[in-house]
């Protein structure tokens, strides 16, 4: 199950979010709510490129993917390495400093909060 990212608050034009989107984001919301117990999920996106790393209950080790994104205007795409299209494509929003990504396919919001990645995350091996 892969979960989604983005932005928000006063209108940004494209060269804004090229410049806010870059970095590590720690997701903080989903669908208006705290994520449930154990749910972790980081995102790195820089020059193009993604990483994302999941982990659905404290017992589990992370899930890393990674990937390569575009930004056209407030529209975030992207496809996993193997070249699978994400399952649906972003609209970015920032408020108070949060990335909000909403799907535009479907429905779901879900906030995230700059942050760093915390050291010894434990991946899961392939």
């Amino acid at each position: 199950m892969m979960f989604p990212l983005f932005l928000a608050a006063c209108q940004k034009d494209e060269a804004d979010f090229g410049k806010a989107l870059p970095g590590v984001w720690e997701m903080v919301e989903s669908e208006g709510a705290a994520p449930s117990a154990g749910l972790s999920i980081w995102l790195v996106f820089e020059d193009g490129n993604f990483e994302i790393y999941q982990r659905a209950s404290v017992s589990e080790r992370y899930k890393l993917y990674k990937g390569t994104y575009t930004i056209s205007g407030s529209t975030l795409c992207g496809s996993y390495s193997d070249g699978t299209p994400w399952a649906c494509d972003y609209r970015l929003r920032l408020e108070e400093k949060m990335l909000v990504m909403e799907a535009l396919a479907g429905s779901g919001v879900w906030k995230y909060r700059k942050s760093a990645l915390p050291s010894g995350l434990e991946i899961l091996s392939e």
